[in-house]
């Protein structure tokens, strides 16, 4: 870490399991609680966005349907009628364990 860190002072909370895994890198390394949380962060910061980003990230290339067409199309009957009816019968009627 070099000497041009900004240094960040606020409460760390880690659950119990975290803080001992952390407490026993810094036994095992001689390196400092902050060292190996600030290493931490450097290491899977890439993979923490990642994770983020693909979260809110569109599934598809597709453009969304514009509102009007969107209404028009909603608010139309639905007229196959017959298919639903036949859908609704084939579905189960019951959970079974």
């Amino acid at each position: 870490m070099s000497r041009a860190a900004k240094e960040y002072h606020y409460p760390l909370r880690l659950a119990s399991e975290d803080a001992r895994a952390v407490d026993a890198v810094c036994r095992q390394s001689h390196v400092s609680f902050n060292r190996v949380v600030a290493l931490c962060v450097r290491k899977a910061l890439p993979e923490v966005r990642e994770t983020l980003s693909t979260q809110t990230r569109r599934i598809t290339n597709v453009d969304p349907l514009p509102d009007k067409v969107l209404k028009r199309l909603y608010s139309q009957a639905d007229d196959d009628a017959d298919s639903i009816r036949l859908f609704m019968a084939a579905q189960a009627k019951a959970i079974e364990e």
